[in-house]
């Protein structure tokens, strides 16, 4: 199967290159090495194709002291694709986003404004108002885009990178800063990636002291209405879980659009051994919070 996931590009695996990590590809899926204690790794492939060969995969993981490969489909789960049919068991770790909501942008403005909730429809149109301002940045306003995202890590308990990720990210070619600005100052900022008529929002964050502007719902805005400006035909979400994420889930479904479940994350085992060690300390890791 032809990938036309970004996470399956060629920008992308340089991507994974600049911040130090292994790269190769397996029958053309790339797959990508990933550090454990003691020396071991683990490998990892996502996006909409097949899982990589594990014929071709085995001699690999041995010389890369691999205790397993994560893969990672994108593939929706209507489609009735099974993993486990290669060998593979689900995991309970998942990287990437397992179900996400995506909007139809070759609708007109019209057509998808009356397919948002009214309350988001009324804080687009709110934020309308206020004396805020639509941006495509510079990568050299990352450091703004940074103590936001502090802000809003603070405030959401949720992961981050360092800011040396966010700054390679942006060297992607199709990814693009974002931002909406009230007197110069970001109080909303995204990061999206452009790929294959697909805008995919992967990072965002906004200054709660400037909550009442209702500045993310003018980003989501007006980021879809850049994106159909450049004849795109998706706007994808990326990431909803009522249990995990209820309220970022709640706002990202007010967009409308439809809700896409994938096949998820799935592990296949080199190891027994290290694989059980791994997984002991995921769980530990989740308990104490280490």
């Amino acid at each position: 199967m032809t990938s036309n996931h970004f996470l399956q590009s060629k920008e992308w695996e340089e991507f994974q290159k600049s911040l130090g990590r292994k790269t190769w590809r397996v029958e053309g899926v790339l797959v990508i090495k990933l550090p454990l204690i003691f020396g071991k790794s683990y490998l990892y492939s996502a996006g909409n194709e097949i899982p990589p060969s594990i014929d071709e995969i085995k001699n690999s993981a041995k010389k890369e002291s691999a205790v397993f490969l994560k893969y990672e489909s994108m593939i929706p789960k209507v489609t009735g694709f099974d993993p486990v049919t290669f060998g593979f068991r689900r995991s309970n770790k998942e990287i990437q986003p397992q179900s996400t909501i995506i909007l139809d942008i070759t609708k007109s403005e019209e057509e998808l404004l009356g397919g948002m909730h009214k309350k988001t429809r009324y804080n687009i149109n709110l934020a309308q108002k206020k004396d805020l301002k639509f941006s495509i940045a510079d990568a050299d306003r990352l450091e703004e885009f940074w103590d936001i995202l502090q802000k809003t890590k603070d405030r959401d308990s949720f992961h981050t990178h360092d800011i040396e990720y966010y700054e390679k990210l942006l060297e992607v070619p199709f990814i693009r800063l974002l931002g909406v600005e009230h007197k110069d100052k970001f109080v909303a900022v995204s990061i999206v990636a452009f790929y294959d008529k697909t805008a995919t929002y992967l990072h965002g964050a906004s200054d709660y002291d400037y909550r009442d502007l209702m500045a993310p719902y003018l980003l989501h805005w007006e980021s879809i209405k850049h994106a159909k400006d450049m004849n795109f035909e998706k706007y994808d979400l990326w990431g909803v879980d009522e249990k995990k994420w209820p309220g970022v889930t709640r706002f990202k479904k007010g967009f409308g659009g439809g809700e896409v479940e994938y096949v998820g994350s799935y592990d296949y085992i080199f190891s027994g051994f290290w694989y059980k060690l791994y997984t002991l300390r995921s769980l530990i890791k989740s308990i104490v919070k280490i």
